[in-house]
Order: C-alpha cells, then sequence, then structure tokens
C-alpha cells in the first residue's frame, strides 16, 4: 500500500492505495474505502473521479450514523472536515441546536444537540480533520 497526498477541492488529504490493475484503482480517503472503474485507453494520471453522494440536510447524534447511546460526548457521524463550530464552552443549547458543521465529500453535514444541557467542552476547531466517531462536543 502506498500513500498519496492529493488536493480535492481546495483541501490536500491522504489517499491510500489499496490496488491497482489494468481496470480498477482502489483507495482509501479518511477511512472511507472506494473502487474505480477505468475506462479502455485511459491511463492512471489522467483519471478523473467524481463521487456523487446525497447531502443530508441535518445529521445529528440520534441518528443512524451514530451510537444509539448518547453518554454526553456528541461524536463524529462520518470522518471529514471541521466547517464551522457554532457553540463555545459553557454556552446553554436545547434539543435540535445548531453546534457544528462538518464538511464530508465537498457537502455539508449540520451537527445538532441531542439533547438541552451545558457546553462543557469543544474538542474540535475548524479546519480540523476528524474520523468517524471522534470526539466533538461535550454536553453536560
Amino acid at each position: 500500500m502506498r500513500e498519496y497526498r492529493v488536493t480535492i477541492g481546495e483541501k490536500s488529504r491522504t489517499v491510500l492505495l489499496l490496488e491497482k490493475s489494468a481496470d480498477t484503482i482502489s483507495f482509501e480517503i479518511a477511512g472511507e474505502k472506494f473502487s474505480v472503474k477505468i475506462a479502455p485507453g485511459e491511463n492512471y494520471q489522467s483519471a478523473s473521479l467524481s463521487v456523487a453522494r446525497p447531502a443530508p440536510s441535518s445529521v445529528s447524534p440520534s441518528s443512524s450514523l451514530t451510537s444509539k447511546v448518547f453518554d454526553g460526548t456528541v461524536r463524529a457521524p462520518m470522518p471529514g472536515f471541521i466547517a464551522a463550530v457554532k457553540v463555545s464552552d459553557g454556552d446553554q443549547v436545547s434539543v435540535g441546536s445548531p453546534l457544528l458543521t462538518i464538511e464530508a465529500m465537498k457537502m455539508e453535514n449540520s451537527i445538532t444537540a441531542p439533547r438541552g444541557g451545558k457546553i462543557k467542552k469543544v474538542h474540535v476547531r475548524p479546519g480540523d480533520e476528524v474520523l468517524s466517531d471522534a470526539s466533538l462536543i461535550t454536553i453536560e
């Protein structure tokens, strides 16, 4: 396996090459695996990739993307980059209050409070790269 540093959009990311053959490239970006078929006559240096997914309008820790039990820590439902943090330590939030925004595959996903309470600790800053299940914010 080889690692490459590539630019996706305007962000630099590490890509782990898992496998390559005459017609397929398999790789991993931020823990997510992809397999791409290469059209006959294309070479790897000039092949382009476009991955499109529907953007969820809002992702909350109570959604199917996260664990079912809330222990006070809001966790990342997917790998990505922190685009914005909308709360600070000590802030009061209610159920559904916007906490932060994660950018994943050029889509922004709003993370909302699963319950009301006081923000004990914000663990991330805008621009941070996070993996799935990383601690984002602790609510007491």
